[in-house]
C-alpha cells in the first residue's frame, strides 16, 4: 500500500487570461482561462498540463488580484 504525504510546493506557472471590460456596476475584471505547469523535463509546448481546475477558488481570486495589481 503506498504512503501519502501532503505538502505544498511552489511552481512557476504561465497564467492565460482575458480582460473583461467594465459592465454596468462591475469594474474591469480578469478571467483566468488556463494555468499551465511546467513539465519536469523543461520542454514547452501544448503538452504542458493545465492545472486550473486543480486550484481552489481562493487561489484563482489571488491570481486575478495579482494580475490586476500588475496592470496598475
Amino acid at each position: 500500500m503506498p504512503h501519502v504525504h501532503k505538502t505544498n510546493i511552489t511552481l512557476d506557472v504561465d497564467v492565460e487570461y482575458r480582460i473583461l471590460p467594465p459592465e454596468g456596476d462591475l469594474p474591469q475584471q480578469i478571467d483566468i482561462t488556463a494555468v499551465f505547469a511546467p513539465l519536469s523535463d523543461g520542454s514547452v509546448g501544448s503538452r504542458r498540463p493545465n492545472i486550473l481546475h486543480s486550484l481552489t477558488e481562493s487561489d484563482i481570486i489571488n491570481l486575478e488580484d495579482e494580475i490586476l495589481e500588475e496592470m496598475q
